[in-house]
């Protein structure tokens, strides 16, 4: 029988914990319910908002004149790729080789030109 007592006493004392647990919830809903919220979502005037704003600006204005900067020496690079003129000499004619190649050539050029005569 004791047991029995025990595990009713038990039963009523969470059942009294419930009850208060429930009229806690349903008071402190009920309050929330009843507040006027005050908070400002709009950051337009806060200190923080305009500080955003001005660093903003002051990026857009950089990258605009990075960009700026950036073609400007693109077009400089354009300017001097087409004027570029070849460094290589590839005319052997005014060097010792060229001689040399053009002495040859007329040796057997008379070669070929005896032979037929």
């Amino acid at each position: 029988m004791e047991r029995k007592r025990l595990k009713a006493e038990a039963a009523a004392k969470r059942a009294a914990e419930e009850e208060t647990r429930k009229a806690g919830n349903k008071e402190y809903f009920a309050h929330l319910k009843e507040v006027t919220r005050v908070t400002d979502t709009l950051m337009d005037t806060e200190a923080a908002a305009v500080a955003r704003a001005r660093y903003a600006a002051e990026s857009r204005a950089r990258k605009a004149a990075e960009a700026a900067e950036i073609h400007r020496e693109n077009e400089e690079m354009r300017q001097r790729i087409a004027n570029v003129k070849a460094v290589t000499d590839n005319d052997l004619s005014d060097e010792k080789a060229g001689e040399m190649r053009e002495k040859r050539a007329a040796d057997a050029m008379a070669r070929r030109q005896a032979k037929i005569d």
